[in-house]
């Protein structure tokens, strides 16, 4: 407390508890954590969640250039993080749920496993030009402000799904969603595309901006009586793309590396039209295990 900083250089297993990051007041500094370039932190390696607390809204997590920040180990309640976030290295949940209630300056990747789930729930979500945020879990939007960028790749690629209960995105780049899109409230818009190739529950909320929504495939729902508002010339589209979304199952190697992610076959073309891949595990000097979209191979 009181403008301390805190810096891992090695590995720090956190099974479970919380550690409150608290500033001070009267000097106006705050207290930060930091996992450097090679610091390694793991959240919630035990039976119970591991959360980042603070009092006053001042504390601050850096994860530097080649620091890793992950969420492992319980599939209990998900741990959270109520401070700011300053992501340059890589956040990855391998397991359970985390929360961001205290807002993120996202300037890599984020991975979420199968399983997973990813919580906006406070702050500012603001992803960077480049970044991505990838894998097969899940994205819950719910009172956080979700911004972006123009040059933000592939947004939320291969996702289980997107649910939007309350707060808002603001879309200026391109957001892909694999699979469904539930909207039960805040606000969904921008001046980019979101796309989603799962189908859209449109339940209650609003879009608004100069932007589109195009649903690519699966359905697209109005439900129930709640107030739905379109707005500032949004444009939503029910476009199904044809051909079929492929999803890599328990696909292995021979040197035991593995692969996750899917594909889009057009078979009227007979071309692949979109991927989401992303190696692990074996000859990583032949195969590196980056994550590989159409705009982005490698990244």
């Amino acid at each position: 407390q009181g403008g301390l900083a805190y810096v891992i250089d090695g590995f720090f297993d956190w099974r479970g508890g919380d550690i409150f990051l608290d500033g001070d007041s009267v000097l106006g500094g705050h207290t930060g954590l930091t996992v450097s370039s090679t610091g390694f932190l793991l959240m919630g390696d035990g039976n119970a969640a591991s959360n980042l607390r603070t009092n006053d809204g001042l504390g601050l997590l850096i994860v530097d250039t080649g620091g890793l920040l992950v969420r492992d180990g319980s599939d209990l309640p998900g741990s959270e993080i109520d401070v700011g976030v300053l992501l340059n290295g890589r956040l990855a949940i391998d397991v359970g749920g985390l929360t961001l209630n205290g807002g993120a300056d996202v300037r890599s990747n984020v991975f979420l496993d199968a399983g997973t789930t990813l919580t906006l729930g406070g702050g500012n979500i603001v992803l960077a030009d480049r970044t991505s945020l990838f894998g097969l879990g899940d994205v819950v939007l719910d009172g956080a402000v979700l911004s972006l960028a123009v040059g933000a790749t592939a947004g939320i690629d291969t996702l289980g799904g997107l649910e939007v209960l309350s707060g808002s995105a603001d879309i200026d780049g391109t957001l892909r969603v694999a699979e469904r899109v539930l909207q039960l409230g805040g606000t969904l818009g921008g001046d980019g595309m979101i796309s989603a190739l799962g189908g859209y529950d449109f339940a209650a909320g609003t879009l608004d901006g100069t932007g589109q929504f195009v649903v690519r495939g699966g359905d697209l729902r109005i439900l129930g009586t709640s107030e739905k508002t379109i707005s500032g010339g949004y444009a939503l589209v029910y476009d199904p793309a044809p051909g079929l979304d492929w999803r890599l199952s328990n696909v292995e190697f021979s040197d035991g590396g593995m692969a996750t992610g899917r594909f889009h076959y057009d078979d009227q073309a007979g071309t692949v039209t979109h991927w989401s891949i992303t190696p692990t595990g074996g000859h990583t000097a032949t195969i590196p295990p980056a994550h590989n979209t159409p705009g982005q191979p490698g990244q």
